[in-house]
């Protein structure tokens, strides 16, 4: 609510009257979002579920990266995603290292800004933008990482988290997802003050690591997810929508077919 916050808030009233005649559940991946959800829709139905990602279990096995520590930043080129938190990081860091951003430049005035820290970045540090990624080259593009830098301002999920553990690719996060306990539990690192200093304090302990130390960090982090990923006890969200579809098709047809008779 926070972006463009005028045009947001001139929309939620009529939203509002829509959302008030239909049948509406709403899908809270957390407590903190449930809470939103009622302060701007009070009375609305709430199912709050966390582990709702198309992943499969186990995730892909960890292959070491190469002598030299390669991170990664893959997500929306936007301020809330706070990239320039990582390239300022980056400036500060000591030890050899690549590091390599994927996603879509969302605001070309923030990727302005990401420039001109990239030019900042020690003779140590290699930065290079690599472009879009489609769905299907996510998860293969983690497992050719050490760690996913990721000191996002917020998520409700953060399913690209997910994608990195499924990968075996440590997280160094902020503490702003629902991902804290699992990160804290071998899945990488959680920063509750992610400010420049701290994170390139955690990126030069995984460029000053051995290889051998990162390979098994990467175990680790895939052992998290597939923790994590065994904890679901209930149905996939996505396919309660589907099952509710094909019930609702189920009532339309036989509706039809009284009428016919």
């Amino acid at each position: 609510m926070s972006t463009k916050a005028t045009k947001k808030r001139l929309f939620l009233p009529p939203w509002r009257a829509v959302l008030k005649r239909s049948n509406v559940s709403w899908h809270a991946t957390n407590h903190h979002e449930a809470d939103a959800i009622r302060r701007l829709f009070p009375g609305g139905a709430i199912e709050i579920r966390q582990n709702d990602v198309a992943l499969p279990p186990d995730p892909l096995p960890p292959e070491a990266s190469g002598e030299t520590a390669r991170l990664v930043f893959l997500g929306r080129v936007s301020p809330i995603k706070n990239l320039t938190g990582v390239l300022e990081g980056l400036t500060q860091v000591i030890h050899p290292l690549i590091f390599d951003i994927y996603g879509p430049i969302e605001d070309v005035a923030y990727w302005q800004e990401c420039h001109k820290l990239m030019r900042l970045v020690p003779a140590n540090v290699s930065v290079t933008y690599r472009g879009e990624l489609t769905p299907s080259e996510v998860r293969p593009t983690f497992a050719r990482y050490d760690a996913f830098v990721f000191p996002t301002r917020g998520e409700n999920f953060g399913h690209v988290i997910a994608e990195s553990l499924s990968a075996s690719c440590p997280v160094i996060c902020s503490d702003q997802t629902p991902w804290n306990a699992v990160l804290r539990s071998g899945g990488g690192v959680v920063l509750t003050e992610p400010t420049a200093a701290a994170l390139a304090r955690e990126i030069d302990l995984v460029a000053a690591a051995p290889a051998m130390h990162r390979l098994h960090a990467r175990a680790a982090a895939g052992a998290a997810y597939q923790r994590w990923r065994a904890g679901a006890t209930q149905p996939n969200i996505f396919d309660q929508f589907r099952q509710a579809g094909r019930a609702t098709g189920a009532r339309d047809q036989a509706e039809a077919e009284t009428q016919d008779a």
